[in-house]
């Protein structure tokens, strides 16, 4: 029955509709994962303000940059560099409240970076002073500021619709599952009743139909896996994240979840349909 099942086009359809299914799965997890990230180091960053020397050169700004954005104690996706033309156009504009705050503390003509770290300790104050030595830049400042926390809350509130995104789509995975075993139930009913007179149980016949599912939903997990890696990566490199940052755990968690969710809910929807279909013979 297995090969039998298996000549029939839906085994392909089965297999894409599982490997769509667990690739949005695996994008929601990994979104949520890294917007819990980012709340976490917005919540918790000290901005920092570097002035440059009225004369710096396009060099000198550059090689700041670049020692900034190799740091392991920066977070790399903080660092704005306002040019002298941009933070007076933003000390005049009202609605940059919390950037104004901010570069008040400054020079607003000459250029500024601003950047956070990941973590304020020992660390991070040397690499301050470490950066305060370079000659181009004629002080760093410290920034408290409400913005952090606002982003965090945001993001915190904006899980509850993430959460809501999450059980429409498990409600919708149900229906589709729903559907598509039935469908292959009706496709191989004549089997079935051939089954039951050669003498074959209920349970026999529920374990040939689990398997062939399993079959599909590991297959399709494939196919989810290897069109989450590029999504994945190209996710960290806009958010300005490090593969250092995810939690290794968190990740695998983000790729096995979906495939176990799937399985049980295929092995759930087949039992209740085939049980169902096997009592109205």
């Amino acid at each position: 029955m297995g090969v039998y099942l298996k000549n029939k086009p839906s085994y392909l359809n089965s297999i894409v509709s599982n490997g769509i299914i667990q690739w949005v799965l695996m994008l929601m997890l990994a979104a949520l994962m890294m917007f819990s990230l980012l709340s976490g180091h917005q919540s918790s960053q000290n901005i920092q303000l570097v002035e440059f020397n009225s004369e710096v050169t396009s060099e000198e700004l550059q090689s700041v940059l670049d020692r900034l954005k190799t740091s392991e104690l920066v977070d790399r996706s903080s660092i704005i560099h306002h040019t002298k033309e941009a933070a007076l156009q933003l000390m005049k504009d009202e609605m940059n409240g919390g950037v104004l705050e901010k570069l008040a503390l400054t020079n607003p003509y000459r250029d500024i970076i601003e950047f956070s770290y990941l973590q304020d300790n020992a660390q991070t104050q040397s690499f301050g002073s470490y950066l305060a030595e370079d000659n181009a830049i004629s002080g760093i400042y410290d920034s408290s500021t409400q913005s952090g926390t606002s982003n965090a809350m945001a993001l915190s509130f904006g899980m509850l619709p993430k959460l809501l995104l999450g059980v429409l789509l498990l409600l919708i995975s149900y229906f589709f599952f729903s559907s598509s075993i039935r469908a292959l139930i009706e496709e191989n009913k004549q089997i079935v009743r051939s089954l039951i007179i050669y003498g074959s149980d209920n349970s026999y016949i529920t374990s040939l139909f689990s398997k062939f599912q399993v079959c599909s939903v590991i297959r399709g997990w494939i196919l989810a896996f290897v069109l989450f890696i590029p999504v994945i990566y190209l996710l960290i490199n806009l958010l300005g994240l490090r593969i250092a940052d995810i939690s290794v755990t968190n990740l695998i968690l983000a790729v096995i979840f979906p495939l176990l969710l799937v399985i049980l809910m295929n092995y759930i929807i087949v039992k209740i349909k085939l049980t169902k279909f096997l009592k109205s013979l």
